[in-house]
């Protein structure tokens, strides 16, 4: 199928309205693989804000369920209740046997696949130092101001060819929103609650 948008539209929403059959659903949430339970849970806890919505040691494997918060009462731990109808939820996965292995994370030159998830935050560079604090470690892939190429997470070889170039509206995006990596290798966006066009 050809691409019918042409470089540089921004296009909104035009889809048929949601199928009647599909209302009530909602994404719940995204699961990652990670290595080191301690490292994950700091960074996007103490990073990020999500608290602890449950905790399932299956016996071999461990699941961790976090989100933000949706509800004041919330606060108090009693998240589960409400998992179903929850949205946003992350579920980080360790397997103890896997901690030798690599992750394909999806950014990386010859396995591409999964991108990246992202964040709202209310001001992108505080998140950043923010996030510096609370993980030393933290390797930040896109700064803001950065409209490179390289840091759209495309390998060159698939640009298709030199004389192709991102459109202009969408690196004034770009430069809006950072990049960083998580313990695991995974890219996390940061996106400020305002993007200027």
């Amino acid at each position: 199928m050809a691409n019918e948008f042409q470089p540089g539209e921004h296009i909104m929403g035009s889809d048929a309205p949601q199928p009647a059959e599909t209302n009530g659903y909602r994404l719940n949430h995204l699961m990652l693989r990670i290595k080191n339970p301690e490292k994950s849970l700091r960074f996007y806890k103490e990073g990020f804000g999500l608290r602890t919505v449950f905790v399932f040691n299956t016996g071999l494997w461990t699941i961790y369920y976090l989100g933000h918060p949706d509800l004041p009462e919330e606060t108090g731990g009693d998240m589960f209740k409400t998992l179903g109808a929850r949205k946003g939820l992350l579920e980080l996965y360790h397997v103890p046997h896997d901690e030798q292995e690599s992750y394909a994370t999806g950014n990386e030159k010859d396995a591409l696949g999964f991108g990246h998830m992202g964040f709202t935050v209310p001001d992108v560079a505080v998140a950043i130092e923010r996030l510096k604090k609370v993980y030393p470690e933290l390797e930040v892939l896109k700064g803001l101001g950065d409209d490179s190429f390289a840091s759209m997470g495309i390998p060159p070889t698939r640009r298709g060819g030199e004389d192709n170039d991102v459109q202009a509206g969408y690196k004034a995006v770009f430069r809006q929103l950072a990049f960083v990596k998580d313990p695991d290798g995974y890219w996390v966006e940061l996106v400020p609650e305002v993007v200027k066009p």
